[in-house]
């Protein structure tokens, strides 16, 4: 069984797990050794069960802007203003 909520990240609501339980009962077969003498029988019932609370939703993404367009400025920290200015111009061909 999944319960779902409503989960606030940020300024947004989303529907999200808020909880969820699962039982599981099984019968697993065991090995039994006598007298240099081994087989399988069936061990008792076991019954199991897993309850979980989801919580700490975090927003996973990034944001980003795109420009029109930018002139390269030299950079100050670097002598003679030849610092890294992004990829090199080829001069056009006549």
């Amino acid at each position: 069984m999944v319960e779902y909520g409503p989960v606030k990240i940020g300024s947004s609501s989303f529907i999200c797990p808020v909880r969820g339980v699962v039982i599981t009962r099984s019968r697993p077969v065991r090995r039994l050794t006598f007298w240099d003498e081994s087989f399988e029988t069936y061990a008792a019932y076991a019954t199991l069960l897993d309850d979980v609370a989801y919580s700490n939703y975090h927003r996973f993404g990034s944001e980003l802007r795109i420009l029109p367009g930018f002139e390269v400025v030299p950079d100050a920290s670097t002598p003679n203003g030849t610092g890294d200015q992004g990829p090199a111009k080829t001069p056009p061909t006549q």
